[in-house]
């Protein structure tokens, strides 16, 4: 998935290095990114259990003989199009809507922005009629190349439109993440505001935080799938100017915590956060962090195996109860005590 299926943002050269194990050579097959995960699990011999499923291929084995075969890539732009009554004037091609069902079911294939490289030919549809390309003669995609018959160009729309459909009746097609809490008895956790299932009607959601908090009753929810149970110290990482004026509340099933949001005074947001270059002003500069994101501790709260999502919500404020758009939610983070 890309933010354009043109060749000039799609097409990257795969460098693959073992010293003392594989002797220089060149492969002009196509390989797409989903190659990657089983070529390194398997270079490293970590066997991948058959039930998940993967749609990469190995493309290289231990002893430095090549399996890419050049078999069809089919590539699609990272974010699905659906109706445009979901979107916002801050979102307008509804980049961070959250994919509940209703949205999903306006993933209509006409609509999208889907590719398919086969061989030297490549066919692009770009919301509307498609496009063929030979991109042997034409790497640039400068003119579209003409076929009296479109027999090549008939058969990749057909493609698609399978390779489409199949995707759209998958069960896990367009899901939002499930966060896992205490993985593998892992102490600390993250979930990131922007990746809820659900939103109130008001919240704006983007690729790196949630924004237009202000009125009491905004909320989100988070699906989680909880490894160890226990008591977890939460924190609230925001940007939010007027943040003390606002009382928070996360809940896991009966279980709730409460708090006016205060500056907990740790600057230590994690490698996450801090490795994200959207909230720094300049990011070679280690000093630009925005001083303006904070870390409120919401408090304890006890998450059960039993539990399945959390809902966050902002239930009173003093001052005047207005949304704004830099009122920012940027993540949740949880310490198991």
């Amino acid at each position: 998935m890309k933010g354009n299926n043109w060749e000039n943002g799609f097409r990257s050269p795969l460098f693959i290095r073992w010293a003392g194990q594989f002797d220089a050579q060149k492969v002009s097959v196509p390989v797409k990114v989903e190659d990657l995960f089983p070529t390194l699990c398997h270079l490293a011999g970590i066997g991948i259990p058959d039930s998940l499923k993967l749609d990469g291929n190995i493309l290289i084995d231990r002893k430095g003989q090549v399996l890419a075969t050049g078999e069809p890539v089919f590539i699609a732009h990272h974010n699905p199009s659906g109706d445009s009554s979901y979107t916002s004037s801050k979102d307008p091609s509804g980049q961070a809507v959250p994919f509940t069902k209703e949205y999903i079911s306006t993933f209509g294939f006409d609509s999208q922005r889907l590719a398919l490289r086969k061989d030297d030919y490549k066919y692009i549809r770009e919301s509307g009629d498609g496009q063929l390309f030979d991109l042997d003669s034409n790497p640039r995609e400068l003119d579209e190349y003409e076929l009296a018959d479109d027999a090549i160009a008939g058969k990749m729309e057909n493609d698609l439109q399978h390779w489409y459909r199949n995707i759209r009746s998958s069960e896990k097609a367009f899901t939002m993440p499930v966060f896992q809490i205490g993985y593998q008895k892992r102490r600390w956790t993250q979930i990131y505001a922007c990746a809820p299932s659900a939103i109130s009607e008001g919240l704006i959601n983007k690729q790196h935080f949630l924004g237009n908090w202000g009125m009491p009753g905004d909320s989100a929810v988070y699906d989680i799938n909880v490894h160890a149970e226990g008591e977890y110290d939460v924190y609230l990482v925001h940007e939010i100017e007027d943040f003390p004026e606002m009382l928070f509340q996360l809940r896991a099933g009966e279980n709730t915590v409460n708090s006016w949001l205060t500056d907990s005074g740790n600057r230590d947001f994690g490698v996450l956060i801090e490795g994200e270059r959207a909230y720094w002003n300049n990011f070679d500069l280690k000093e630009t962090f925005r001083k303006s994101i904070v870390r409120s501790k919401l408090g304890s709260l006890f998450l059960s195996e039993h539990d399945k999502s959390l809902v966050l919500q902002l239930i009173d404020r003093t001052g005047e109860a207005k949304r704004s758009w830099d009122n920012r939610v940027i993540a949740l983070q949880f310490e198991l005590k």
